[in-house]
């Protein structure tokens, strides 16, 4: 019986663990690999790491009150890393509800965020209540969802595996560095509308590397 239990308990740990870092292996997609450094990835990684220890803590802390107060035994890490989880899935829902073009006179971006937490909230009460079954189904979904982001990362790093990932675009011109009028024009305006890789442009014949350079040459 104990053993049971210790076997249900990590199985628990294991899906919460999984399902909780869908997100950030979805996040690494080749396309934003393109974009970020290595510091960039292990500060998410860090944040993250904090609030997983602050949903352990938390889940913990509640379980111990349940068994206490109720003598109810649950398990809830895992449910809340998977409400973690569908958090990030509040910017599309948003998206898609604003394409609706629902007549409503206030912030619609609060009634989407109170209606979708109170569904995280009833998935959550759900889980409690059926949790060998909602513990297995975490674990299936997360491992399908790694499956499907690690496909990809695993076949760009092999792709790149060697090679310098960071994109260089000094410009080795020595007589730009002898130019008096050059060396005035030391005011510059940036205009970012959006921000994506070279690469990922000129797929989409927005522009190419060599007309990047070439503009920047002429500036």
């Amino acid at each position: 019986m104990l053993n049971e239990k210790l076997k249900s308990r990590k199985v628990a740990i294991v899906a919460g663990l999984l399902i909780f870092f869908v997100p950030f292996f979805t996040y690494l997609s080749p396309q934003n690999l393109k974009q970020v450094n290595t510091f960039d990835v292990l500060e998410i990684l860090l944040s993250l790491i904090i609030i997983l220890i602050l949903i352990f803590v938390s889940s913990w802390s509640f379980e111990m009150l349940m068994k206490r107060f109720f003598n109810k035994k649950i398990i809830l890490f895992p449910l809340l890393c998977f409400a973690f989880y569908l958090n990030f899935l509040y910017g599309p829902s948003l998206e898609f509800v604003r394409g609706l073009n629902i007549e409503y006179f206030g912030p619609i971006g609060t009634l989407v965020f109170i209606f979708f937490e109170l569904c995280c909230l009833a998935v959550i009460v759900f889980g409690a209540k059926f949790n060998p079954f909602s513990t297995r189904m975490i674990l299936i979904f997360s491992i399908l969802m790694l499956i499907n982001a690690f496909i990809p990362l695993v076949g760009y790093l092999a792709e790149n595996f060697g090679k310098s990932l960071t994109i260089s675009y000094e410009i080795n011109n020595n007589p730009l560095t002898q130019d008096k009028i050059l060396k005035k024009r030391n005011v510059y305006y940036i205009i970012l509308d959006e921000m994506t890789s070279i690469e990922a442009a000129s797929e989409i014949n927005i522009t190419s590397k060599k007309e990047v350079l070439n503009n920047l040459s002429n500036a």
